[in-house]
């Protein structure tokens, strides 16, 4: 993983989660990313836990004690409606109580409105992902530095192959692959975080899209030729602006 400044990828989310059993334990299970300024794209299992119940999001970075901290009271979380009939649709919205303000630390990531960025045109390109953690798989703990990865995109095909030995579906078409090199990959926590594609466009500067929403991989986190896998969010964009209320 290769450290980056805090305001690298600056709609970076971490959802703050409290146990349903006690209220004073409180952890960052999951991850998300900033959409617009009401809304926050993630993983629909971040959200259906019975043990813990998502209480807030934290943007900027996830230490109250950060000046770039900026704490979020959540007012509703939207799952797909398919979920939980199968993972393929692992993925939701948290729509915030106020609109986030805008700064240098915290910004919306792109949608890919374009069609172009599918699974099939993303195969062996590289994707971009970042978190805080958690620090060689503790689990609930996160670091106080940004990281990033590079992780290239899979073959569907192939993936869905390789996980049939692990008795796990892949969806040929809600979902994508990235990773499998070892040592490099996302972990327990990193759920719901955004898999990042970039380009350049003319005359301005890289602008990134969020091209999936990390859903799962298996139990140890970094195995050579395992990819991580995520909901692919090119094909879930119908039901995304669907359920947003739009804001100015």
């Amino acid at each position: 993983m290769i450290a980056i400044p805090d305001d690298a990828y600056p709609w970076m989310a971490v959802i703050e989660h409290e146990s349903t059993a006690d209220p004073n334990i409180r952890e960052y299970l999951c991850g998300g990313s900033l959409i617009n300024s009401m809304y926050v794209l993630t993983a629909a299992h971040c959200l259906t836990d019975a043990k813990w119940k998502a209480r807030r999001v934290w943007l900027g970075h996830w230490d109250s004690n950060s000046p770039n901290a900026m704490e979020m009271e959540i007012e509703e979380n939207i799952i797909h409606p398919k979920y939980g009939q199968n993972s393929y649709h692992d993925i939701a919205l948290v729509r915030m109580k106020t609109a986030v303000e805008v700064s240098k630390f915290i910004r919306p990531i792109c949608l890919p409105l374009d069609g172009h960025l599918n699974s099939v045109k993303l195969t062996d390109t590289l994707a971009e992902f970042a978190s805080w953690g958690p620090e060689q798989k503790n689990f609930g703990i996160k670091t106080t530095s940004k990281f990033k990865m590079y992780l290239k995109v899979w073959d569907t095909r192939l993936c869905r192959k390789r996980y049939i030995m692990s008795r796990r579906e892949i969806n040929l078409d809600y979902e994508l692959c990235a990773g499998g090199e070892e040592g490099v990959d996302t972990c327990r926590g990193d759920s719901g975080g955004a898999l990042m594609h970039s380009m350049h466009k003319a005359y301005r500067e890289k602008v990134y899209f969020v091209i999936g929403v990390m859903s799962f991989g298996i139990k140890q986190c970094g195995s050579k030729g395992w990819p991580s896998v995520s909901i692919e969010v090119q094909s879930h964009l119908p039901w995304i602006l669907s359920n947003w209320r739009r804001t100015t």
